[in-house]
């Protein structure tokens, strides 16, 4: 079994190769060469050892012994010679590992970006995506380079051993095959150790994310708050804690398993020395071999053992890398569904005929209930749409169909008569402004969080300037140290952190900047208060004339304002018209629209009554004075 895993692991080796190769061409040639320079480097040492020892005892016995010491002292120069080249190539590759270990570290996290944002945002709302994620970020460049290292190394090791047995098959050839032979239970051993280890760390994976969440949570400024409100810091550090400590029982106890396995794997490495070594010094007590070759012997032997352990050794490291790394890979073949055809067709210039959604159903990956039923109406150009309902009623995924996060299981939604799949996915995105519930507060400058509206546009301040004054931005931003060159959050030096419905605004701004067809507000104005929330909206009503706009909000205050209002519950439409239209209906729009107006009917009640029992409290207090004040006078 570990045998064919072995080798379908080790498949993945050629493709971490082509990764290499690709992301530097000239240093994977070099350090080849030096390699095989590397690799005969011991044997041509051994062999110097050989001689100097062999001319030394010449030179005792010789009655001229002058001859034999010009001859020590060219071999000497010669040995010192390779020693000095082999330390000059180690440092160079040293050098060249490192150099590379950052050109591939780049490369690779340039593949997982470049993946990451081509991919679905169905895959962002599975947790098994996250797993995959981070073990691919983790088992990526570093991981990579460490298998070339190993690749080299292993090739070193396999010229070592090549020329090693040229020296044994005049000895024994029997010597060589003993050593390989006692190298395997270590082999064996350092595979089953590396599968287990990376079987104990993706199934540590999941619960390694949440303990990275808790440390989050206790670390991070987005929970300092409720976290020393709260008194949650014990309870949080117990629970990283219970899970740290559990990960730690298991690695211990994977740790000690393999020690116990590797001593006993060891003995016989040891033992298999020792019997050879004694093979050598038996074979030059009866003068078969002379001096120079027991010395060379016996270090040919330890040099070929600590050579097979070191091919053994690489092997199962490229095995381990390639286990990981096998993520890696996977995570590079994952394959988007929301994709352009061949031939997409131009996104209209002006929306002639409007939007249209066709018996629309969806549900998400990875669940059996449709999120939205049969969904059958149609946007005429410039309208503005009103969607209510209840938190989870479907209406923001309705909108991620139309911005095409996703694609419809059933149905369709056609623009002008053409579908949305025919369209390129770059026309149809730069056609539509979306500001969402959960919009991002990016930690840069103003300028730059704006410009991400259009980053064609992010160095044009006139247009930014623009989009923020539509926004009622730039009233705030205008009063910042840099104005639109301040950094904004509290994570880099001189930021500055704004408020939240300062943080909406910014948003807004940069759904103003897209300058498209298509305007899209899901809740965007909820930290707003009432009355600046309509003031925003009244404004947007008049720069969004001619243009679709698609609302989200639960104040209705705002919400009447739209042309048209959609009620959708449990992912159907139930309700259709203008705000009079479904007033006169009578029904669940009309009943909403009146809880709300009556809650705040009952908040001006109660804000009428405070003001007149202070008015008449004011009253008593003026009252009790001028009785005070005229009783002094008496006295």
């Amino acid at each position: 079994m570990i045998i064919k895993d072995t080798i379908t692991v080790l498949s993945n080796t050629p493709k971490l190769l082509r990764l290499v190769w690709q992301a530097s061409h000239a240093y994977t040639i070099l350090m080849g060469f030096i390699t095989i320079i590397d690799g005969i480097m011991p044997v041509c040492q051994m062999w110097i050892g050989k001689l100097i020892v062999d001319n030394v005892v010449y030179a005792v016995k010789s009655q001229v012994p002058t001859d034999e010491l010009r001859k020590l002292f060219v071999l000497v120069a010669l040995g010192l010679t390779l020693v000095l080249a082999e330390n000059l190539l180690q440092r160079l590759r040293g050098f060249m590992e490192e150099t590379m270990n950052e050109i591939l570290s780049d490369h690779s996290n340039n593949l997982l970006m470049s993946k990451s944002i081509e991919l679905d945002l169905a895959y962002y709302e599975t947790p098994s995506f996250y797993d995959k994620l981070r073990i691919a970020q983790a088992h990526g460049g570093d991981q990579s380079i460490w298998t070339l290292q190993s690749m080299f190394d292993l090739i070193t090791y396999l010229i070592n051993i090549s020329s090693m047995l040229v020296l044994f098959a005049k000895l024994n050839w029997f010597i060589m095959l003993a050593v390989v032979f006692t190298s395997l239970p270590n082999f064996i051993v350092r595979l089953r150790a590396s599968r287990e280890k990376y079987v104990l760390h993706t199934y540590q994976t999941p619960e390694g994310r949440k303990s990275g969440y808790f440390t989050d949570l206790l670390t991070g400024n987005d929970y300092a708050k409720e976290v020393k409100l709260f008194e949650l810091g014990n309870y949080l550090i117990e629970k990283w804690k219970n899970i740290y400590e559990r990960f730690c029982r298991e690695n211990k106890s994977l740790a000690l398993k393999e020690g116990v396995d590797t001593f006993l794997a060891d003995l016989s490495s040891k033992a298999c020395y020792y019997a050879c070594y004694a093979y050598v010094l038996y074979k030059a007590v009866l003068q078969d071999i002379t001096i120079g070759d027991m010395t060379m012997y016996a270090q040919a032997i330890s040099q070929s053992q600590s050579f097979m352990d070191g091919i053994f050794f690489r092997i199962s490291e490229i095995y381990k890398v390639a286990l990981n790394v096998s993520t890696f890979f996977d995570f590079l073949k994952l394959k988007s569904k929301v994709v352009n055809i061949a031939d997409p067709k131009p996104f209209p210039d002006s929306i002639r005929k409007g939007i249209d959604f066709c018996n629309v159903s969806f549900k998400y990956p990875e669940t059996s209930n449709d999120v939205l039923q049969n969904l059958d109406f149609t946007v005429k150009p410039g309208e503005s749409i009103a969607l209510v309902g209840e938190n989870g009623a479907g209406k923001t995924t309705l909108i991620k169909l139309l911005a095409r996060l996703y694609d419809p299981t059933e149905g369709n939604i056609s623009i002008d008569g053409i579908n949305l799949k025919d369209f390129g996915l770059s026309g149809l995105r730069s056609n539509i402004g979306v500001i969402f519930q959960d919009y991002a507060q990016y930690l840069v400058s103003v300028r730059q969080n704006i410009g991400f509206g259009n980053v064609d546009k992010i160095d044009d301040l006139t247009k930014i300037i623009e989009s923020a004054k539509k926004s009622g931005a730039d009233e705030f931003i205008d009063q910042l140290p840099q104005k639109y060159e301040t950094t904004l959050g509290k994570l880099f030096d001189d930021g500055v952190e704004l408020s939240g419905g300062q943080w909406q605004k910014i948003a807004l701004a940069r759904a103003f900047l897209r300058d498209s067809q298509i305007l899209i507000l899901d809740e965007p104005t909820a930290s707003l208060d009432a009355k600046t929330e309509y003031e925003v909206f009244k404004r947007f009503r008049e720069l969004t004339k001619g243009r679709i706009t698609f609302l989200i909000s639960h104040r209705f205050s705002t919400v009447r304002m739209a042309d048209r209002i959609i009620v959708i519950e449990n992912g159907r439409i139930i309700e259709n018209g203008s705000h009079v239209e479904l007033m006169r209906l009578n029904g669940i729009y009309a009943r909403m629209f009146n809880m709300q107006a009556e809650g705040y009917r009952e908040k001006a009640h109660l804000t009428r009554y405070s003001y007149r029992k202070e008015t008449i409290i004011n009253q008593g207090v003026r009252h009790e004075a001028r009785v005070y004040n005229a009783v002094n006078r008496i006295d």
